[in-house]
């Protein structure tokens, strides 16, 4: 259900709210629930915990017009009124990738917020992405349009398994090794004060550049151009309620002398 463009583009080809390069952008806070026609999404049945769900986009407008991206934020009803949700600070990374519908008009992602904004209280929520059209590149602040699904998370909803007591927890810790590229200043749906993004490369890769958002709290903005830096990862898989959840977080950041072939990748073996 996934078509996925693997040319990957720094400035102006994914959706995270960017404009183009160079250019510092605002992303609006008064969305509407969908600025779009033709275009909308709905939460997979039998997906939605209080930590993630499946969401899956309908679009009508043909195949190759809208890109879209795995950036997404999350709002809470309060009153009449949609307000955002204070971030953990988790250093929550996500990747540069550009997706478009498949032949039937559809797009599934599967959106996993306990890093971001944790477990989720009992309430009415929206989750919002955005898109624009693959001609407006380089893209402006104004060629992005959002759209949005409604859910609720309660003791009465539909997610009856969320009551069972069965609870499995994994994890593991392993590193990778990318060069510095730059910081990535424009504003996106995972931008607050608290944090910086930065641009890193992996040598030899084959899905390109990603973009990473780091807490100030936990990472001083000192970062070289050119030099290669060594990322140690946690991955937690947790099967809890009957779901299948996996939160990775950055802990350690340091610098490396290793180049070229010498910067092994290590596994994430499960314990």
């Amino acid at each position: 259900m996934k078509k996925v463009l693997f040319t990957i583009l720094i400035c102006g080809t994914i959706i995270l709210g960017i404009t183009g390069c160079g250019k510092k952008a605002t992303i609006k806070d008064d969305v509407k629930s969908n600025e779009i026609d033709g275009i909308s999404m709905v939460i997979k049945e039998g997906t939605l915990t209080n930590k993630g769900a499946t969401v899956i986009i309908k679009d009508i407008n043909g195949k190759g017009k809208y890109v879209y991206g795995t950036s997404f934020r999350i709002e809470k009803k309060e009153k009449d009124n949609w307000a955002k949700l204070k971030e953990t600070g988790n250093n929550c990374a996500f990747t540069m990738m550009a997706y478009y519908i498949d032949d039937d008009g559809l797009l599934e992602f599967d959106q996993d917020w306990e890093c971001m904004y944790g477990e989720l209280e009992n309430g009415t929520y929206r989750l919002v992405k955005d898109t624009f059209l693959s001609s407006d590149i380089p893209v402006t602040e104004e060629d992005i349009k959002y759209f949005s699904v409604e859910f609720t998370i309660g003791d009465n909803n539909n997610n009856d398994i969320l009551n069972m007591d069965i609870s499995t927890e994994k994890s593991c810790t392993y590193t990778e090794t990318y060069t510095f590229f730059d910081y990535y200043e424009n504003k996106d749906l995972f931008s607050s004060s608290e944090t910086f993004n930065i641009i890193l490369e992996k040598f030899q890769s084959k899905t390109g550049p990603i973009i990473v958002s780091l807490n100030l709290s936990h990472f001083s903005k000192d970062f070289i151009k050119g030099q290669n830096y060594e990322i140690t990862y946690k991955t937690t898989i947790d099967y809890s309620r009957g779901f299948l959840n996996e939160n990775t977080q950055i802990i350690k950041i340091e610098p490396t002398d290793k180049q070229g072939l010498e910067q092994t990748q290590e596994t994430c073996i499960l314990k």
